[in-house]
């Protein structure tokens, strides 16, 4: 099965996961502990911004992913699946926007 390098920022941790398991399934299994917490795509722990590469994301009548935030990128590891080598940016959420 294809593997893939992982890539997380801002912290710089990479690691390999293959096709036939989510991100985070990978990084747990690697012993790196990403934000999760349902696994299920309800809870919105482990959002990430893919800043390069391809995932797939299964199960989409479920996951409480907005058309935009679907459109800008951002994705759920606990339910991608890596397509290729994939750099990853974990949003800063507690930042306001700024309208000028």
């Amino acid at each position: 099965m294809p593997t893939h390098q992982i890539t997380f920022l801002p912290t710089g941790v990479v690691f390999e996961a293959n096709e036939e398991e989510t991100i985070l399934e990978a990084a747990l299994r690697q012993g790196i502990k990403p934000a999760f917490s349902c696994r299920s795509g309800t809870c919105r722990s482990c959002l990430y911004q893919i800043v390069i590469g391809h995932v797939s994301q299964e199960d989409l009548d479920y996951i409480l992913l907005s058309k935009e935030e679907w459109a800008a990128g951002r994705r759920l590891i606990c339910c991608s699946r890596p397509k290729s080598d994939t750099i990853l940016e974990k949003p800063n959420q507690n930042r306001k926007k700024i309208e000028l």
